[in-house]
């Protein structure tokens, strides 16, 4: 069994067996094994090394400012509607009024009105709540459960609470498909979650206020609901020995915080990126790491560090298919780090986001790229293969000037060129 897992993590890393020398591959293998650990723990101090702190210097108290003002509002609402009494609001308790009309302090009017510094909820409009009060007091139903009930206004108000419960309930006992399934508008869920769950989440209402901060932070989004992509922002807060003690609030302030001023945290970072290059070097060295051991450590601890992260962001999905679940995306550099200087390890220019099938052909110069972008594609792959990989002639990417120097030494040292 032992033997299988080593095979089965050579077969990974893309590594072969030579010579038939197998007990001493066993060796190289437990040993490349043991290096990629030792050298992942050496990369396990979170990107925000920099950022925190100078985010605590420049922004941070008025973050928690913010949300001690958000939390003694929460705590207010909260005393006077508990989860366990939603089934039993009557209509006026409830339901949003546009005036001095009415109860200002029902539910859906403080939700909507006072507590926006909890969580904002974009541009949504009153009848996200589901049933609510128009100027002349008329009541007024949501499109949703208005074309389930019609005009019938106490069933409708029944459901619209019990969706409510359900959520909540379902929501504390971390049963988080009831988001996906609930008939509550998008927003006024998601404000929900804020209110009566702040240690779950992030205050984030919106996907048009998601995005932005899943790209800075490189979380996936798609077309998944977004509640997992919430969590998965809230599992790296707990992830950092730097942000764990945080609350989602904060932290929230701090993703914000961190989209402005990434390409200056880059830029102060450069110095001590360039000193990693270095280290990567001397490690590589230290191990005795050549050929394909070599390239596939190297591989591993460039998607760890700042470089990925910064590809992304230019990058959101593989530039020639358009994959973009993060976890199957790999920085691929365009000259490679064998060849390249410290500077142009860590160019950005230098570099695409690839998936794993076309970040291999790439690598070993089965494609790549003119100066018009038009992909190159070597007649050393046969069209069987072409078709299985999803490569095409007609295939044009984007590029910049810098993409262009480097791609100029692709062609010539790695590309694969017919025998003249």
């Amino acid at each position: 069994m032992h033997c299988m897992n080593i095979a089965g993590y050579t077969k990974y890393i893309g590594l072969r067996k030579h010579y038939g020398i197998y007990c001493f591959l066993i060796d190289k293998q437990i040993m490349l094994s043991g290096i990629l650990i030792l050298l992942q723990k050496k990369e396990s101090i979170m990107k925000f090394d920099y950022a925190v702190p100078l985010y605590e210097k420049e922004k941070m108290d008025d973050d928690i400012a913010r949300y001690e003002r958000a939390q003694a509002e929460r705590e207010d609402f909260l005393f006077r509607f508990p989860i366990d009494s939603i089934k039993s609001l009557s209509l006026d308790e409830y339901a949003f009024v546009s005036s001095a009309d009415g109860d200002s302090h029902s539910f859906c009017t403080t939700m909507y009105s006072e507590l926006e510094e909890i969580a904002h909820t974009g541009n949504a409009y009153t009848h996200m709540f589901g049933i609510y009060y128009k100027k002349d007091k008329e009541l007024a139903l949501s499109p949703t459960y208005h074309n389930i009930f019609g005009d019938d206004f106490d069933k409708a108000f029944e459901k619209i609470k019990s969706d409510i419960y359900e959520l909540l309930n379902g929501v504390k006992n971390d049963n988080y498909a009831v988001v996906e399934k609930s008939q509550l508008h998008s927003s006024f869920r998601y404000k929900l979650l804020a209110v009566y769950f702040p240690e779950k989440f992030l205050p984030i209402c919106t996907k048009t206020m998601m995005e932005p901060i899943c790209k800075t932070m490189g979380v996936s989004l798609g077309v998944r609901e977004m509640v997992y992509s919430n969590i998965d922002l809230r599992k790296m807060k707990e992830s950092s020995l730097l942000t764990r003690d945080w609350n989602n609030g904060v932290f929230l302030g701090f993703c914000r915080w961190l989209g402005d001023n990434k390409s200056r945290i880059f830029a102060y970072r450069k110095k001590e990126l360039l000193e990693t290059v270095n280290q990567v070097d001397d490690d590589l060295n230290s191990f005795q790491l050549y050929g394909e051991e070599r390239e596939a450590v190297t591989k591993v601890r460039v998607n760890q560090g700042l470089f990925r992260d910064i590809l992304l962001e230019k990058y959101p999905s593989c530039v020639l298919c358009k994959v973009s679940d993060k976890s199957l995306l790999i920085a691929s550099h365009i000259k490679p780090w064998k060849n390249s200087e410290p500077d142009e390890k860590i160019d950005v220019d230098n570099g695409f986001i690839l998936c794993p099938n076309h970040d291999r052909l790439f690598d070993k110069g089965f494609i790549s790229f003119d100066d018009n972008g038009q992909i190159m594609i070597s007649e050393e792959l046969d069209e069987i293969n072409r078709t299985f990989t999803n490569v095409k002639e007609g295939i044009k990417i984007e590029l910049t000037e810098g993409n262009k120097r480097y791609l100029a030494f692709h062609r010539d040292s790695i590309f694969r060129k017919m025998e003249s």
